[in-house]
């Protein structure tokens, strides 16, 4: 049984500056992407490989590739989205619970002014 290899083995004359193009077009825009955008786009990115090597070999052709691709993308895609929501969720978490000891701490903080400044009155009145 002979698979075909849907990885190329020649580039056009093209190909380097087009791909050096497509990678400074890609670092540029990934300065100015917002965290959820970087974690959508690397978990596309990352998915989109893996599925494009794994049906590649399972496969064995082009259409495989492009099909675990296309999979692999959107599962990436939308694994590095939710991973995002679930740490922003966390770090949204933890700075409440900061702010609830704060509080608490201001809170206790008043009462014992309060205190300290009724014990004081008390004081100057009994002498």
């Amino acid at each position: 049984m002979q698979t075909r290899n849907w990885v190329p083995t020649k580039f056009g004359a093209h190909s380097k500056p087009l791909f050096m193009l497509a990678l400074i077009t890609v670092a540029i825009g990934a300065c100015t992407m917002t965290e959820t955008q970087q974690r959508t786009g690397s978990g596309a990115a990352i998915g989109a490989a893996v599925g494009a090597i794994g049906a590649g070999l399972i496969g064995g052709s082009n259409s495989a590739a492009v099909g675990g691709a296309l999979v692999g993308a959107a599962v990436g895609g939308g694994t590095g989205y939710v991973v995002d929501q679930r740490k922003k969720r966390e770090e949204a978490e933890a700075e409440s619970q900061r702010l609830r000891d704060e509080n608490r701490r201001m809170q206790e903080q008043a009462e014992l002014d309060r205190l300290r400044s009724e014990n004081a009155r008390l004081r100057a009145q009994q002498q």
